[in-house]
């Protein structure tokens, strides 16, 4: 383990919440892993005295209705992770353990001691990561990482990018630099700290000078599609300004006749769509008189052909054209 300080710390608390148990007990550390992984305990106690003591401990005066005093030995040891714990109650030479399916009442004796050790070692536990990343972090103020905080790298969006804060992986490893603009959100980095003395971090450098400006253009190309999006959808809903000056009714009648869509050429799009395309592709307008005396309206096309339109299309191909 990095920082064996934390032992200690969870050493002193183990003494001071178990009082005279601790003597009986033996506290295991995992000394192996950083972070560490597991708080566990081994103990055997025999007399009357000391199996007594822990069961009152277990049990704060809420006993259950079995004769404690029978019992001559309580053993446990720490297996396997999550704080679990083998537990053997000894009566009469009969080991009773902590099993769900058991229904004799040492065994539930044997399952409140388990629980008991789990509690224990869980509160110990966090008492040991909290100690461990406490010494961690005040190695890395010695090291003066943290008065980079605040320093300003770039600008994004109208806000300061700054070094923001400092993060570890789970095992502490590795320590990263938050860079970030000054609300936190709008922009977020993680980069990678090289030299813990000097703070000298390589991808911050290429975030600065490669993916900050990619971002940066990435946003401006994102802001002038929104903003022609805006502008194509505001001359769509207004047909490019036809509707302009009209009535509510007369708009109305308009946007339900050019907002219709049909299939030209195995493409569907609204009439006023087929117009305005059509009229960029080079074709004309033209009015034909009907048998009855009527006036046909006409699209013409570039290949000696027409289609019939409406007169609110004529209309409206007579706007663009003139636009």
């Amino acid at each position: 383990m990095k920082y064996k300080e934390a032992v200690q710390v969870v050493c002193e608390e183990y003494d001071k919440t178990l009082g005279d148990l601790a003597q009986h007990m033996t506290l295991r550390v995992d000394m192996e892993n950083d972070p560490p992984r597991y708080v566990g305990f081994d103990g055997s106690l025999y007399m009357d005295d000391e199996v007594m003591e822990l069961l009152d401990t277990v049990y704060c005066g809420n006993y259950p209705h079995v004769d404690l005093m029978q019992i001559d030995r309580v053993s446990f040891k720490r297996v396997g992770e999550h704080f679990l714990h083998h537990v053997i109650v000894e009566v009469d030479g009969k080991e009773y353990t902590a099993s769900a399916d058991a229904d004799d009442p040492y065994s539930e004796v044997a399952v409140a001691v388990r629980s008991w050790l789990c509690d224990k070692a869980s509160d110990l536990y966090n008492i040991l990561l909290n100690a461990y990343s406490s010494a961690f972090w005040s190695r890395i103020r010695w090291r003066g990482l943290r008065k980079r905080f605040w320093e300003v790298v770039g600008e994004y969006a109208g806000q300061d990018v700054v070094i923001h804060d400092l993060l570890t992986t789970d095992d502490k490893e590795n320590i990263y630099y938050v860079v970030a603009t000054r609300d936190g959100v709008t922009l977020r980095e993680e980069v990678l700290i090289d030299d813990l003395e000097t703070g000298a971090s390589r991808a911050l450098d290429e975030f600065v000078s490669i993916r900050l400006p990619l971002e940066k253009e990435e946003l401006a190309r994102k802001e002038e599609e929104e903003r022609t999006t805006a502008k194509e959808k505001q001359k769509h809903e207004s047909f490019y300004g036809f509707t302009d000056g009209m009535t509510l009714m007369e708009k109305g009648r308009v946007v339900k006749i050019l907002d219709r869509q049909y299939r030209y050429n195995g493409v569907v799009m609204s009439r006023a769509e087929h117009v305005k395309s059509s009229i960029e592709s080079g074709c004309t307008i033209s009015t034909r008189l009907k048998a009855n005396g009527s006036t046909m309206y006409c699209l013409d096309t570039t290949r000696s052909s027409y289609y019939t339109i409406t007169k609110t299309e004529y209309d409206f191909a007579r706007y663009l054209m003139g636009a």
